[in-house]
């Protein structure tokens, strides 16, 4: 079992799971494996107040081994892995980031200079070597920090040329979760014509996700009902996922997205092989509408590292979740949530369509999720036992049922129940269960 990675890096909460120790010396581990010959290394962070800490802390770690660090400030996580990827002499990108999770919680999510996230037997191997000294450099073997925020422009240009489209005439709305596209969103759409009404964008450090953005998306539409924009959206902390709105007032998840990109990619015969990438959280409204287009979808674990590595092993290039994370694989091998969103309106422009038009031809089976805070950590061999729990309290062949401990958050166990039956009869089930879990794990 690991003790610092999860599955999206190492997160945790500042000051007792990442500290400004551990992150020192996890700069110096990072820059003697991932260095390269006159490799620098790539930096970023999220708009959190614990930014400047680990930042610091990190990049002394790296400077001390020898490597020069390129400060780009605050950046989306996908902008990291676009720059990592198209720029010369850079060895690796490192995001401080703990996207959805609340102010009290930061992380640190690296890409190899592939653009992609470290794979399962390098951070194993990382993790082997944060128990082990490391050698430091002297006089003017030390590295130097560098100003590069040029970068974020940089970034910026890269979503403009993707989509190349004009937005003249259209009013959107755009929640930034006090996030990470708080000051890129706004002057991106408003760059490309568009009439922009932006809320939760005043960062302060404290406030990232705090009753915003995606992790609460019907703040975000209260907030778009009351506007007379044509089209919202909503990202998270880090923005590398969006949630949008239709002008009909409702919210449109990931999975309705995904299949919204994938139909427009299958008309132009651009989506390889004809497969769409899930995971176990997919709504089966989905895999039914797919199936209807002759599209095929593969289910992964949850996380969007599970997607892009069955994206590679079969050659495909389009997959995301509900949650969100859309990977648009032509583009850039991570969820993101700008490009997601610029994608979307290509394809409204392009097929002349409004949101809700598209949205409602996706059938969404009711489905719901509970988190169970527990009071300890468990093996995840007692997962086996829980979903036996579950499968005596449920009677119908027909419901679908998911037991998983979070990857994000330590000692939280996530049940969801999904089918093609009343709510109603699914809250009851959730009902049942949660007390049979609580009294046996008690």
């Amino acid at each position: 079992m690991r003790k610092f990675f999860g599955t999206d890096g190492i997160r945790g909460k500042v000051n007792e799971d990442l500290t400004p120790e551990f992150t020192l010396k996890l700069g110096k581990i990072l820059a003697s494996y991932l260095k390269n010959e006159n490799g620098k290394i790539i930096i970023g962070y999220d708009t959190r107040i614990s930014k400047d800490m680990l930042n610091f802390a990190l990049q002394s770690g790296i400077l001390s081994a020898g490597i020069d660090t390129l400060d780009v400030g605050i950046i989306p996580t996908p902008g990291i892995a676009y720059l990592v990827k198209n720029l010369d002499s850079i060895s690796a990108g490192i995001m401080i980031s703990a996207s959805h999770n609340p102010v009290e919680y930061n992380g640190i999510k690296i890409f190899g200079k592939d653009g992609f996230k470290l794979p399962d037997d390098v951070e194993d191997e990382i993790e082997r070597l944060l128990e082990s000294p490391r050698p430091l450099y002297f006089g003017e073997k030390i590295g130097k920090r560098i100003d590069f925020s040029e970068g974020r422009e940089l970034y910026v240009e890269f979503l403009k040329n993707i989509v190349n489209i004009e937005l003249e005439g259209w009013k959107i709305f755009l929640d930034c979760a006090y996030g990470s596209v708080s000051d890129i969103a706004p002057k991106l759409y408003r760059d490309l014509g568009a009439e922009v009404i932006a809320i939760n964008y005043n960062y302060d450090g404290t406030n990232i996700n705090k009753n915003c953005g995606a992790v609460y998306p019907e703040v975000g539409l209260d907030n778009f009902r009351k506007s007379d924009a044509t089209i919202g959206f909503t990202f998270d902390g880090d923005g590398d996922r969006v949630l949008a709105f239709s002008k009909d007032f409702t919210i449109v998840n990931g999975d309705k997205i995904l299949g919204i990109i994938a139909l427009y990619l299958k008309k132009r015969n651009k989506l390889n092989k004809n497969v769409v990438v899930g995971t176990i959280m997919t709504n089966c409204g989905l895999e039914e509408f797919l199936k209807k287009e002759d599209i095929s979808l593969i289910r992964t674990k949850v996380g969007d590292r599970y997607i892009l590595e069955e994206i590679l092993n079969n050659k495909l290039n389009l997959g995301g979740e509900p949650s969100g994370h859309i990977i648009i694989f032509d583009y850039l091998p991570t969820g993101d949530g700008l490009l997601t969103s610029l994608f979307l309106l290509k394809v409204l422009k392009e097929e002349n369509v409004s949101l809700e038009e598209l949205a409602h031809s996706i059938p969404q089976f009711p489905q719901i999720t509970e988190n169970l805070s527990l009071n300890k950590k468990y093996p995840k061999e007692i997962l086996k036992d829980l979903e036996e729990y579950v499968r005596e309290v449920i009677k119908e062949k027909n419901i679908r049922y998911i037991v998983r401990f979070s990857g994000t958050e330590s000692s939280v166990l996530r049940i969801t129940l999904e089918g093609d039956v009343p709510e109603s009869l699914l809250e009851e089930y959730m009902k049942e269960i949660k007390e049979k879990i609580n009294f046996l794990l008690s």
